[in-house]
């Protein structure tokens, strides 16, 4: 009688996901608490506070390689990041239409670059630093792609990628771009030193329940900035599972 009675409450109480059950109370809690916040909001921000201390560490002609306009979504654009830049370049695969939260705003490159296909050899060694934020997982071949960033640069090379988020792409016939890939930090020291960088500083974001991000720094003067390697953290986060 009292193992039918608690199996009855186990299954008012409990829903199955995957292999693990959890709390219906947590999952309401959760759902309710996380979506307010934004689970994708959370790390982007981490990521623009990341970038921007590491942005103030360095100098010289800046290329952002994000494939969009430069805005951060925080209401500033990554420009004012680096303060000490002599040279600051947008580069984008071709005149795009971004539909800000005011406005839809027509931007034209200075540069534009498709990361899988050959880079012009005018293009390389063009830029002290090369920033490429969250656009790695949307290229297939992201082996190209890492090769260009690298070769665009005469020293450092900025990315922030996804390690655990939910798979985010558009099929509209006028902007299509698709979702291929998940980094680890194990990929990121790799593809740095494939293509000659050293992998100089690591993070990513901690925050309970939100996408993990990670923001990554190489460099092929790895000597020139201890300011940088000393920032880096002890450990790193695993990611957390988000899916509920």
């Amino acid at each position: 009688m009292y193992s039918g009675v608690n199996e009855k409450v186990k299954k008012t109480i409990y829903f199955k996901v995957g292999s693990k059950k959890s709390p219906l109370w947590e999952k309401i809690w959760r759902r309710i608490f996380f979506r307010q916040r934004g689970i994708n909001e959370i790390p982007r921000a981490w990521t623009n506070r990341e970038l921007q201390k590491i942005g103030t560490l360095l100098s010289g002609s800046i290329l952002n390689c994000s494939g969009w306009c430069d805005e951060d979504k925080q209401g500033r654009c990554y420009r004012d990041y680096f303060p000490r830049a002599t040279e600051y370049h947008v580069s984008m695969r071709e005149i795009r239409v971004y539909e800000g939260k005011d406005k839809s705003i027509r931007k034209q490159p200075d540069v534009a670059i498709d990361l899988e296909r050959a880079l012009s050899p005018s293009l390389e060694g063009c830029y002290d630093v090369v920033i490429c934020h969250t656009v790695l997982e949307h290229v297939f071949d992201i082996f190209t792609a890492f090769r260009n960033l690298a070769a665009l640069s005469r020293d450092i090379v900025i990315v922030a990628v996804p390690w655990c988020q939910r798979v985010h792409e558009s099929s509209l016939q006028n902007d299509s771009y698709y979702d291929y890939w998940r980094i680890s930090p194990s990929a990121l020291k790799e593809l740095f030193g494939r293509n000659g960088l050293s992998l100089i500083y690591i993070n990513g974001n901690w925050d309970f329940h939100a996408s993990t991000y990670y923001l990554a720094v190489g460099s092929k003067q790895p000597d020139s900035h201890k300011d940088i390697m000393h920032l880096s953290p002890p450990c790193i986060p695993n990611g957390s599972n988000i899916y509920w």
